[in-house]
């Protein structure tokens, strides 16, 4: 075989290669390797990113196997708004350092997007199905009748795997708040807390678990795990029985 077609076949072998990992062990010395590299990229038949060569025509064939992999994998699983990049190569079975490699790719041609954490591909919604929709209806329902004393997490996650995935697309959805390990708040009861605080540090500098606990008729219950995710998030700072303004106070988020 002449280098060409050597080089060919070491693309079609393992697709993705990185630039200085290239045919080490052939009868050819390094700058000729780098020199026909050179020519087939001129040609557009190969392309760089990362440190990675790779071939146009080999690595359309990977990326559409591994886009309709994740697309069922995500159309089984309406419900999520993304995947982790451990969860990815998973369900594509790549090694880490390719996986990776093809989210970056993915992500920079706007194929995929990166939400926190989280990668999901472009233009693709959440929706729910069967049982898991199911459950968020009967969530929802607890959730709005009872606004200001929500069930806890764990009593909401009683009705197994189903009930657990309805409340994570609440939270990603943005349709519930989620304070601390212990409660959903819909979002707008969440904004009305915030709201109460936040009038309150402004009016008086300072707020108590009593006057929270007025504010809306809450039991210590409720009132300590809402101060303690206010303080999480640096909403609020804890000062001996009292809360203060915290370092986040005058972020935009918290202009409701």
């Amino acid at each position: 075989l002449n280098l060409e077609s050597l080089l060919l076949s070491e693309f079609f072998s393992k697709g993705i290669i990185p630039t200085n990992d290239i045919l080490p062990f052939a009868n050819y010395s390094k700058k000729v390797i780098e020199s026909q590299l050179k020519k087939m990229w001129q040609k557009k038949q190969l392309e760089m990113f990362e440190g990675y060569f790779f071939h146009n025509e080999y690595f359309d064939i990977i990326l559409k196997t591994y886009s309709e992999k994740l697309k069922n994998h995500l159309e089984m699983n309406s419900h999520l708004k993304g995947l982790t990049p451990e969860q990815i190569a998973d369900i594509v079975k790549l090694d880490t350092e390719k996986n990776n490699l093809i989210i970056k790719y993915l992500v920079a041609q706007g194929r995929m997007v990166k939400i926190k954490d989280l990668y999901n591909l472009s233009g693709r919604n959440m929706s729910l199905k069967g049982a898991v929709k199911k459950a968020y209806v009967e969530i929802m329902k607890s959730l709005e009748e009872n606004r200001y004393t929500p069930p806890t997490l764990n009593k909401l996650s009683l009705g197994g795997k189903q009930y657990k995935d309805a409340i994570k697309f609440i939270i990603d959805s943005n349709q519930g708040y989620k304070c601390g390990s212990e409660f959903i708040f819909i979002k707008e009861v969440w904004e009305e807390i915030i709201k109460f605080i936040k009038k309150q540090l402004e009016d008086n500098n300072r707020i108590t678990v009593s006057e929270l606990r007025d504010g809306f008729d809450f039991s210590r219950k409720y009132c300590i795990p809402i101060f303690e995710e206010t303080d999480r998030i640096k909403f609020t700072k804890r000062d001996g029985d009292i809360r203060i303004k915290g370092a986040n106070f005058e972020n935009e988020e918290f202009n409701l």
